[in-house]
């Protein structure tokens, strides 16, 4: 008969876990498309002055969260309409070019705004957690 020795062995499982958390937007950013630089954050209902946007070129930013996502579905109704899908942050509803925000108009009047994260590019995977907001820009009220 013929034997053979059978030697102990450990085996380690190794594996990796990667965190499926819900993308959402956490918030809008009204953007100075001349400087880059952000003006205020876009809240629900809130005015906003039309006399302290005289003469700036403005876009708005979808703030998600992580803060990369596959892609946002940025939009707008109201006085103007538009509607972007953007694939690359920032997640901006008038575009840009490598972080040099693209100028949009915003008259006077009442908007609605909504972004929508998705896992993958142009609109492709998983949904994430969307949001709507409703803002104003107005003539400020001489009697106050």
């Amino acid at each position: 008969m013929l034997f053979r020795k059978i030697t102990p062995c450990l085996l380690l499982f190794f594996g990796v876990f990667f965190s499926n958390a819900q993308q959402s937007i956490d918030g809008f950013t009204l953007m100075n498309a001349d400087t880059d630089s952000p003006i205020t954050e876009l809240t629900n209902d809130i005015q906003i002055n039309s006399q302290d946007l005289a003469g700036v070129n403005l876009n708005i930013r979808a703030n998600t969260n992580p803060q990369l996502v596959g892609s946002v579905l940025l939009t707008l109704s109201g006085q103007v309409a538009a509607s972007r899908n953007e694939n690359v942050a920032p997640y901006a509803l008038f575009g840009d070019i490598s972080g040099d925000y693209l100028p949009g108009n915003l008259p006077l009047g009442s908007y609605v705004l909504s972004a929508t994260p998705f896992t993958g590019a142009n609109q492709t995977g998983t949904a994430g957690d969307s949001r709507t907001i409703q803002f104003s820009i107005v003539i400020p009220n001489p009697n106050l």
